[in-house]
């Protein structure tokens, strides 16, 4: 489902999940991720945290960077859509962690039809 293409993130051992290097403690940490889905992905947020205190003591947010489009909550990324080959840029100073799901996984299937409610 994940790959991490470069930098120090890491991805669990079904790829189901990315994380920051530190993970759950906050530290330095960049990468981008790559879906590697072979159909859509629904991301759902662990943990989305953190703040650095850059040189003008300006707090700065943890964000990311989605095909083009920051992020910079859990409630934006939270149920957030991403098709095969998006390309996922975390930023240097977060605690985070993500995992995907297939619109199926979120259902129970019984025999040619599939019911969210079951």
């Amino acid at each position: 489902m994940f790959a991490v293409t470069s930098g120090t993130c890491s991805v669990d051992a079904n790829a189901r999940c990315f994380r920051s290097t530190s993970y759950p403690s906050v530290a330095s940490s960049a990468c981008t991720v790559t879906v590697i889905a072979e159909s859509q992905v629904t991301l759902s947020v662990t943990t989305f945290s953190g703040n650095y205190a850059g040189s003008s003591a300006q707090s700065i947010s943890p964000y990311i960077w989605l095909n083009g489009t920051r992020y910079t909550s859990s409630t934006e990324l939270e149920g957030l859509q991403v098709d095969p080959g998006f390309n996922i840029t975390l930023s240097s100073h977060a605690a985070f962690e993500i995992c995907g799901a297939f619109a199926i996984d979120a259902c129970l299937c019984t025999t040619l039809f599939c019911s969210p409610w079951s």
